[in-house]
This record gives structure tokens, C-alpha cells and sequence, in this order.
């Protein structure tokens, strides 16, 4: 029973590092297109949008230290 439940733990670490990582990708590549615009823009995040980043760029960076698992 508890290597069920090991098993699902680790897989949804391994698709909370996934979506981690579509998230830094998707503020790279919108970074990407402010700065290389006809007019470029500031890039501006919200509170939320900025705490989001860092979990997810906190976490990528755990996991790649640790390794992704429990």
C-alpha cells in the first residue's frame, strides 16, 4: 500500500516540475517578445503572477539540486 501511494506522489512531482518549468518557458519567451517588440515594454508581473515564478523557479532549481522524488 504505501509504495501505491509513493508512486503517485512521485508522479505528481514529476508533473508539478513540468508545469513548473511551461512556466518559466511561457515568462521567457513573453520577456522575449517585450523586449524585442517594435516599441518595446516593460515587463510588468502582479503580486501573484511574481510569487507563481518564483515557486515555480525555486522548485526547478530543488529539483535539479535534490533530484525530483521524495
Amino acid at each position: 500500500m504505501m509504495e501505491v501511494i509513493l508512486t503517485v506522489l512521485d508522479k505528481a512531482l514529476v508533473v508539478l516540475f513540468i508545469l513548473a518549468a511551461f512556466n518559466i518557458i511561457r515568462h521567457i519567451v513573453r520577456i522575449g517578445q517585450n523586449f524585442f517588440a517594435e516599441a518595446p515594454t516593460r515587463y510588468v508581473l502582479n503580486d501573484r503572477e511574481l510569487l507563481i515564478v518564483g515557486l515555480s523557479a525555486s522548485y526547478i532549481i530543488m529539483s535539479l539540486i535534490k533530484g525530483i522524488g521524495l
